[in-house]
């Protein structure tokens, strides 16, 4: 009997979903590691993924991503002192 990896990536992001909107309702900033952290404990499928999840924190200016596996991402900005 095999593993369906699909399910377990749609049930994870589910879960990270989820722990975002928690976060949300409670004022708290989007915070990646703890969202996919969260995700992960309450994911009772067996699988594995690779994730990318990028939060936007417009009080504090900042994109906190996190990055697991051979994922990845661009952050591309028409801004001139973006660093």
């Amino acid at each position: 009997m095999g593993v369906d990896s699909a399910a377990y990536s749609r049930r994870l992001m589910r879960c990270v979903a989820d722990a975002a909107s928690l976060a949300e309702a409670a004022g708290e900033p989007a915070n990646p590691l703890a969202m996919l952290t969260a995700a992960h404990a309450s994911t009772r499928v067996a699988g594995a993924s690779t994730a990318v999840l990028c939060a936007l924190d417009g009080a504090a200016c900042q994109l906190n991503s996190l990055n697991l596996g051979d994922s990845g991402f661009l952050c591309v900005s028409p801004c001139p002192g973006w660093r």
